[in-house]
């Protein structure tokens, strides 16, 4: 806190630096550059020539008017050239500079709403005015005037700037000081406070919100920040939490999955020992049970080997460049050998033109292969399992469409998440890890694709996995 009370009085000492070499040298400037002539300095400065052309506006006609207009231009070294704003002609010039003003030039400016007022070489200044005639513009006067005669009145005006600028410099002193003082009176206390909080923070304490007071106190964004991150802390220990719970529940499946394909392999095996599978076709259809159990016992394995392997980084996919087509024949081939248990119909359409594609067959089949089986397991008997391959330029896509149980609209948003089983009496029906999906996606991910769902409870689920060709 006090480093910060040093930096806070450095920099306000530095800005007041600033702040009056700006002003002094702004100064200078003005001094040696001169004030610049305006149109208010020019309408005070001639009052008289103006008024006299604004009363005898039709002196054209008279040529005594003309002379003494000319012989007041000439008292007060001035150049006028006058525009007629409704017949659109020069009705007067006098002098070298205006007589290069042609009716183009006043027409352009007057179109395009351009002011005459600027600066000409050897000390002279070009300024426009109007003349009304019953509130309504009748000419345009463009004058040019000697800025010798002007500046002789702007003099006295500089010194009371530049008394305005050291008024102005002084109260931005004390304004400042001013500041400083309350700002080191303010900001120790929200600093404590801030100490405080952190520390509470740091203690593992979430849930108390830190007050809308403080987060609009003089250290409002830090507060506020503060206040994200217990957000974000207590969000993410809601998760830890809640991770923690799906484990504990994740255990409890694994231990029932994983006794009933125990208890069935034993009994098995203790068929064949005890001599029950007297015959080569019961001896075969147990050995085929036991291997069925092993599988799934396997399968259960796998998923929380591939879990542990993303959670730790080790996932990866290895792609390589291989014609996309063939790679899905393979893939196809390995799914009709496990739709064959199917108690139902299946289709498979491979429509991927022979396209070279990066790809990771290994871990793409994985990915279909979940699939499938989740199909085959929530699928109703003797319905139907569509597996469908086709390229939309510049995308592969595949979809696995089955007619089964669905998904309800709440588990939807929440299939893809890890240990994410659905509803509970389901899931202790068909068991599972709620791993499988989340190791598609994860897949499909990193083949830089997507995977969405479309389903209704009761009316089938589809998966549409989108591939980009890069």
């Amino acid at each position: 806190m006090k480093t910060f009370s040093k930096l806070t009085f450095i920099y306000s000492i530095t800005m007041l630096i600033i702040i009056g070499v700006f002003f002094i040298g702004g100064f200078g400037e003005f001094y040696q550059q001169g004030i610049s002539l305006n149109y208010n300095q020019f309408r005070i400065k001639y009052a008289d020539i103006l008024h006299s052309i604004q009363e005898n506006r039709h002196f054209l006609y008279d040529s005594l008017h003309e002379e003494d207009l000319i012989e007041q231009l000439n008292r007060e070294n001035l150049e006028l050239c006058l525009y007629d704003l409704s017949s659109h002609t020069i009705i007067f010039s006098h002098g070298t500079y205006v007589s290069e003003i042609n009716t183009n030039t006043i027409e352009n400016y007057v179109v395009h709403d351009q002011s005459f007022e600027k600066e000409l070489p050897k000390s002279s200044y070009l300024m426009s005015h109007l003349f009304f005639s019953k509130n309504k513009p009748t000419m345009l006067g463009i004058f040019i005037v000697s800025k010798k005669l002007i500046y002789s009145n702007i003099y006295h005006a500089q010194s009371i700037i530049f008394f305005r600028y050291m008024s102005l410099f002084v109260l931005l002193l004390l304004l400042t000081i001013s500041y400083m003082l309350l700002l080191k009176s303010k900001i120790m206390t929200p600093l404590r406070t801030f100490e405080h909080t952190t520390k509470r923070i740091a203690s593992g304490n979430f849930e108390e919100e830190i007050s809308y007071e403080l987060q609009h106190s003089s250290l409002s964004t830090c507060y506020i920040e503060l206040e994200h991150m217990r957000k974000s802390l207590l969000e993410f220990s809601e998760n830890l939490r809640k991770n923690e719970c799906n484990r504990k529940e994740l255990i409890n499946y694994l231990t029932h999955d994983l006794r009933t394909p125990l208890a069935s392999i034993r009994a098995l095996c203790e068929g064949i020992l005890d001599g029950v599978a007297s015959t080569p076709e019961k001896k075969e259809r147990y050995l085929k049970g036991i291997l069925k159990k092993a599988n799934e016992m396997e399968r259960l394995a796998n998923d929380l080997y591939h879990h542990a392997n993303i959670e730790l980084n080790g996932f990866s996919v290895n792609k390589t460049e291989e014609y996309i087509d063939e790679v899905f024949s393979k893939i196809f081939e390995s799914c009709r050998i496990v739709l064959e248990c199917f108690d139902g119909r299946f289709i498979i359409n491979n429509q991927f033109p022979p396209i070279i594609f990066n790809v990771d067959a290994f871990r793409l089949e994985q990915a279909i292969i979940n699939l499938v089986t989740n199909a085959i397991k929530y699928s109703k008997p003797n319905s139907e399992i569509t597996i469908h391959a086709y390229y939309k330029d510049p995308t592969f896509i595949i979809s696995i469409k089955d007619s089964g149980m669905g998904i309800s609209k709440e588990d939807l948003p929440f299939i893809f998440d890890p240990f994410f089983r659905g509803e509970k009496s389901r899931s202790r029906k068909y068991g599972g890890t709620g791993l499988g999906l989340s190791i598609v996606k994860h897949i499909i991910e990193m083949h830089e694709g997507d995977v969405k769902v479309s389903s209704k409870l009761n009316h089938g689920t589809t998966f549409t996995i989108y591939l980009p060709k890069i």
